[in-house]
């Protein structure tokens, strides 16, 4: 008997595009925390930020099945209080 993940199969859904330098998609930062002060603007196109803001590159999340994945999180950067998570 053939175990299940021997069956699979495995490839990408769509085909890889590198955003690096397409409209401000991705930006190449460190993971770790970063603090973006007020007046930073990423790129021409965008307004400048209006608040300091923590933002926390490639953070590990742990699912209930004991997958991590990894994630961006950004908070204002005046608290530290629980606040509630918007995830996409």
């Amino acid at each position: 008997m053939s175990k299940i993940t021997e069956l699979m199969i495995r490839k990408p859904s769509l085909k890889y595009r590198d955003v690096r330098n397409y409209e401000g998609e991705y930006y190449d930062w460190a993971a770790g925390e970063h603090l973006l002060k007020k007046g930073t603007s990423v790129h021409e196109l965008f307004h400048p930020l209006e608040h300091d803001i923590r933002f926390i590159k490639d953070e590990q999340v742990p699912l209930r099945d004991g997958v991590k994945i990894l994630t961006d999180i950004y908070l204002p950067a005046d608290t530290d209080e629980p606040l509630p998570a918007i995830i996409a």
